[in-house]
């Protein structure tokens, strides 16, 4: 079961092996009671007799003891040195190589200890057990706990000491370790003597060794990552979770560098480096592991968004679309963060000290960025709010286009003239956003002008006409449109049409509006119904005066009476045949059956 999910495995792992590093380990992390308070200093680093007599007579003891119980000794040993500027990694191997140094190279070729000569008060000043000829010093002394401990100083100093010692002959009546040796001195002991000259610093197998050791982790590390992926990646890739190609743009040379860099920390001990050596050694690993970690999980934090965005594009929500991109800024620089956090802690900066001066700070850092703030805030709000979403079209403030992305500081807009407007989150929380991507319905008004010469029941026809292709077309709204003889225009008889499309987005809108025009040309080919465009016709008429039967002119007055009651009796026909009998109300326009202008049934309303 565990076995069939090795991704999620392997990010634990890296997790909890960032955890190991970033932890204090070895001899020189402090206890802490129940109460918080650091541990009681131990009886035998109470004062600088009980250390020197802890760190020398435990090398009898490890002597004595069986195989199982001499690892415990000989930490007890180590503890009695400062290894605080050592990397936490290495203090164990290394720690112990400087302790073997400093018995059989230094204080075993300086003169035997009296312990009766030696101070067991604790409040007394440290107490320097030699003096090199060069000047170099070997002190016992205090911590801020009372912990006596060979002092820094004296670690740093313990191999050029050693170097310096190197002529003279060990005193008698010491007891000897040789059979002890560390696995650092056994190879230094036995290489050639040309190899372990000093030069420049460290000496010369240890150059030697760098390169080597260099070389064979970074071959060593590529090599265990083809390996992985050969065993695992078939496996992995059934898993569903990454494809191969994603594997191996996570794992190829990140995971390379880190598995390079732990083979560097399981064999560094071996060459015996100086204090100073091995923390420049470290801070250059811990920055090439910790950077190579960060570059794996960003890497996995872009594969999984891949991933999300492919299954957010199934969904008919867009709110995901969204949430994806802000999810993959969002951790990635928690990430970062998190990453740079481990790394200098591991390089021993003091966190507390430093996350103390940024709050100290944050008043003046956060007056500084108030705008970045304001848009974070901004960011967080259109997230929850949901005023617009990715591809939607919107218009704020003198902004119209369709939103591209939402970043942490801002949101980009592209233009319908393809120009990339970047407007301030902040200025979305109070700006009024338009959204026309949030239509559900989209309208379409416009006039089709017609001709003058064009029969009224033609016009009528041609208004039906449009009616049902409204009704037959499948992206229009089928309860809500007008389509009747509007106005009477300069040079054409104007017919409303206004209705709505029901599209998802703004090219299906322009498509189903070419095919309704096209159509309604159609329509107007087939009727004959000519579209009307701006004339002017002259008519000259010679007319000639109107006379009684027997020949007399007609007044003007009788002209006028006359006319009247004709209009009169056609307006009455007209009504007749288009409305019904007289004092018929309509009924008002219903949606759910065809538009009319026939003749009412009785039984109709009557008119108030």
């Amino acid at each position: 079961m565990l076995m069939s999910r090795p991704l999620p495995l392997l990010v634990l792992l890296l997790l909890l092996l960032g955890t190991l590093v970033a932890t204090p380990q070895g001899s020189q992390a402090q206890e802490a009671t129940a109460d918080g308070s650091s541990a009681a200093v131990p009886v035998e680093r109470a004062n600088a007799r009980a250390t020197l007599r802890t760190f020398l007579r435990g090398w009898a003891e490890a002597d004595e003891a069986n195989s199982a119980d001499r690892p415990l000794v000989i930490r007890r040993i180590v503890e009695t040195l400062d290894l605080s500027e050592l990397p936490s990694h290495s203090r164990n191997d290394l720690g112990e190589t400087l302790a073997y140094l400093l018995k059989t190279e230094v204080l075993d070729k300086h003169a035997l200890i009296n312990y009766e000569r030696i101070s067991d008060d604790p409040s007394a000043p440290p107490h320097v057990v030699l003096v090199s000829p060069s000047g170099l010093r070997v002190v016992v002394g205090p911590d801020e706990r009372g912990d006596w401990r060979f002092t820094r100083e004296t670690v740093r100093n313990i191999q050029s000491i050693a170097t310096e010692f190197a002529g003279r002959g060990t005193v008698a009546g010491v007891y000897s370790v040789e059979h002890l040796k560390p696995p650092a001195v056994a190879l230094r002991d036995a290489l050639p003597n040309w190899m372990t000259k000093p030069a420049l610093v460290l000496y010369v197998y240890q150059w030697i060794g760098l390169a080597v050791l260099a070389v064979l982790v970074l071959v060593i590390g590529r090599a265990l990552v083809y390996l992985a992926l050969a065993l695992f990646g078939r496996r992995l890739t059934a898993t569903g979770l990454v494809t191969e190609a994603d594997a191996r743009y996570i794992f190829n040379w990140p995971l390379g560098v880190v598995l390079s860099m732990g083979l560097w920390w399981a064999f560094d001990g071996w060459l015996g480096l100086p204090p100073p050596a091995m923390r420049i050694t470290d801070v250059i690993t811990t920055l090439v592991f910790g950077v190579a970690a960060i570059v794996m999980l960003n890497r996995f934090i872009n594969v999984a968004a891949d991933r999300l965005m492919v299954l957010a594009g199934r969904t008919e929500t867009k709110f995901d679309d969204l949430l994806v991109p802000f999810a993959r800024k969002s951790a990635k620089i928690v990430v970062t963060l998190v990453g740079i956090l481990m790394i200098l802690d591991n390089l021993g900066m003091d966190l507390k000290t430093a996350l103390g001066t940024l709050a100290i700070g944050g008043l003046a850092v956060s007056l500084a960025a108030k705008d970045t703030v304001s848009n974070l805030f901004g960011t967080i709000t259109i997230i929850g709010d949901s005023p617009f979403q990715i591809g939607d079209w919107i218009a704020v403030d003198n902004v119209e286009g369709t939103v591209e992305s939402l970043g942490f500081r801002s949101t980009r807009v592209r233009t319908f003239y393809n120009s990339l407007v970047t407007i301030p989150n902040a200025n979305l929380i109070s700006a009024v956003v338009d959204n026309y991507g949030m239509r559900r319905y989209r309208r379409y008004m416009t006039h089709l002008s017609i001709a003058y010469s064009t029969p009224t029941d033609r016009m009528e026809e041609f208004c039906e006409g449009i009616r049902e292709l409204i009704r037959q077309h499948p992206y229009t709204r089928k309860d809500f449109y007008f389509v009747y003889f509007h106005q009477y225009g300069p040079h054409s008889l104007d017919i409303l049409l206004y209705m709505f499309f029901q599209v998802p987005d703004w090219g299906t809108e322009l498509r189903e509006r070419h095919r309704l025009n096209a159509d309604i040309h159609r329509l107007a080919k087939q009727l004959g119904v000519e579209f009307a465009f701006p004339t002017q016709t002259l008519h000259l008429l010679r007319g000639q005066a109107e006379t009684h039967p027997d020949g007399t002119p007609v007044s003007d007055a009788e002209a006028i009476a006359g006319a009247l009651e004709r209009s009169r009796a056609t307006v009455s026909d007209i009504v007749g045949r288009t409305l019904g009998p007289p004092g018929v109300l309509p009924p008002t326009v219903n949606f759910a059956h065809p538009h009319t202008l026939a003749p009412q049934m009785p039984g109709a309303p009557k008119a108030p």
